[in-house]
């Protein structure tokens, strides 16, 4: 055994190295009481309180669990990290009484089996029994049994310790005449129970080849949304006909996947929803819009008798009926959603959207807050509504952390916003604001291993206060580090141009099409620059 042990580590290291390091030096990144295996159960031992006898229904964790979960992250809310707990949640203690009451009739059968000294076949019990052991153990702290394979395997495994267990080779005097004595009706019943064993597991994998197609056209309608995403939904007609083509085959497919159902209804939406009033923003939707609208929002209606309990439906649906239709119960439905799914992003920036539009700003706050945890990308529209609803810059920051990125991106908001609204009092918390994002960002740039985007964020605070010297001096230091940036060599050219030095900034424009020829603005820049340096040399004539 010790010689198997060392050759598979032996593999492991020659093979795997790589890829097993990477995984363990994620591990200094977790949170163990927020992050880790003993919240989630946690929280899943919250979600049981809620249905103690029967559970929630086997295969519902992944649309229940939600309304529990503490964590800020939803990418372990698919399964719970521990077989036992799940079965508890989904079955309640009914259901976990009737799984150890299995355990306790193959564990009756092990014993059985390795008593019986005449076969020498149930010495196999031994591995059968250590190989389940292993299993019951994992399962403490993983889902493997959810995987086919694994859950196939272990039923062989049962079947063969039961089977083993009341079988015996003892000589009984009996046993010609018993055999002989199987009557008819036993024989047929026999094969009427293997028939319906065929049929269900026919059915079964009929279903399970509806499953693979559906999840064929739902890859696809996932692979769509990347370009959609891209391109701000603003697709052609034929575009969006494929990607709704596309996810409603893969609900029809599926009719009970609420997902499936979720984000289709969701497609259809931004379908009709491309054109938009340009100083509002608000949606301009035509009388066949309205009455589109109005039938997904009975497609929605319909998915949430699916299934009760997805609250990213009900809070699309009640953000539908209030904000194009004029509903009021589409409040009551948002609140809803968010409280059934507190660790969806979207949710918590909707319903963070909505509070801060009914004057409860430091519940919109920390909602909008726990969207930017969850997801980054929110970032950009929750800080647009704690300036536009709650007017303070100094939430912005708040919403950005120490992320170095989204500090950058909040300076530049608040100098667009500092524009807008010229009070004194809006000036002073964008100055306030600003004199922030510089000393983090200086502080993080005087570290040794301070990366280039950290100098490259640094000289746009810079730019913005006017110190052109020092904004070209750390655009210089990002550039040595990352040679490649043309985005920070064009800003680099544009600063030198407003200080006159035209020379270096043709030059660094040129550099910019050396590594992108199809850099249109630098292009541009150069244009405007020639027909400027012929001009200043009349002035000083």
């Amino acid at each position: 055994i010790a010689i198997m042990v060392l050759a598979a580590f032996a593999c492991v290291l020659y093979i795997g190295f790589d890829a097993v390091y990477e995984r363990m030096a994620t591990l200094h990144e977790l949170d163990p009481v927020q992050s880790g295996r003993l919240q989630i159960l946690r929280n899943v031992i919250a979600a049981w309180g809620q249905f103690p006898l029967f559970g929630t229904g086997l295969g519902t964790h992944s649309v229940v669990y939600p309304m529990f979960n503490t964590l800020t992250t939803s990418a372990l809310a698919s399964h719970a990290e521990n077989e036992y707990a799940q079965v508890l949640e989904e079955t309640g203690i009914m259901g976990l009484l009737l799984l150890f009451v299995f355990i306790a009739f193959v564990g009756k059968a092990f014993i059985y089996s390795i008593q019986n000294k005449h076969d020498t076949i149930n010495v196999a019990a031994y591995g059968l029994a250590f190989g389940l052991l292993a299993v019951m153990i994992h399962s403490f702290s993983d889902f493997g049994q959810h995987i086919p394979a694994n859950a196939f395997l272990s039923a062989i495994f049962c079947a063969l310790l039961l089977r083993m267990g009341t079988t015996t080779s003892a000589v009984n005097p009996n046993q010609e005449m018993m055999i002989n004595s199987v009557s008819f009706v036993r024989r047929v019943v026999s094969v009427i129970c293997l028939m319906l064993v065929m049929s269900l597991w026919g059915m079964f994998i009929f279903q399970a080849n509806k499953a693979r197609i559906a999840d064929e056209f739902w890859t696809k309608s996932l692979n769509m949304e990347v370009y959609f995403d891209q391109v701000a939904w603003q697709g052609t007609n034929p575009q969006y006909v494929e990607l709704l083509k596309s996810a409603e085959t893969a609900s029809d497919y599926q009719p009970a996947n609420v997902r499936y159902r979720h984000w289709l209804n969701v497609y259809r939406w931004r379908s009709i929803s491309r054109q938009t009033d340009p100083n509002t923003g608000e949606v301009i939707l035509s009388p066949k819009g309205i009455q589109t609208t109005l039938r997904i929002v009975s497609e929605f209606k319909n998915a949430c008798v699916v299934c009760p309990t997805f609250g990213p439906t009900y809070c699309v649906l009640g953000q539908l009926e209030a904000m194009v239709l004029g509903d009021p119960n589409g409040l009551q439905h948002i609140d809803v959603g968010y409280r059934l799914a507190p660790c969806d992003p979207t949710v918590c920036l909707i319903s963070g959207s909505v509070d801060a539009q009914q004057g409860n700003y430091r519940t919109a706050f920390s909602k909008l807050k726990r969207a930017v945890q969850l997801n980054s990308d929110c970032f950009q529209e929750a800080a647009v509504v704690c300036l536009q609803r709650i007017n303070d810059p100094n939430d912005v920051l708040a919403l950005a952390g120490n992320n170095l990125s989204l500090l950058n991106s909040a300076a530049a908001l608040i100098s667009e916003y500092e524009g807008k609204d010229g009070s004194p009092e809006t000036l002073a918390k964008a100055d306030e604001a600003l004199a922030k994002v510089k000393v983090l960002l200086e502080k993080r740039s005087q570290q040794a291993d301070a990366p280039a985007d950290i100098f490259a964020s640094l000289g746009a605070v810079y730019w913005r206060n006017q110190d052109l010297d020092r904004a070209v001096d750390l655009y210089r230091k990002a550039l040595i580090k990352d040679y490649s940036q043309t985005p920070w060599r064009y800003k680099l050219a544009q600063i030198l141009a407003e200080q006159g030095r035209f020379d270096e900034a043709i030059h660094e424009a040129k550099i910019c099409l050396r590594l992108d020829s199809e850099f249109y603005a630098a292009k541009r820049l150069i244009e405007d620059i020639s027909v400027k340096e012929p001009e200043s040399e009349v002035v000083q004539q």
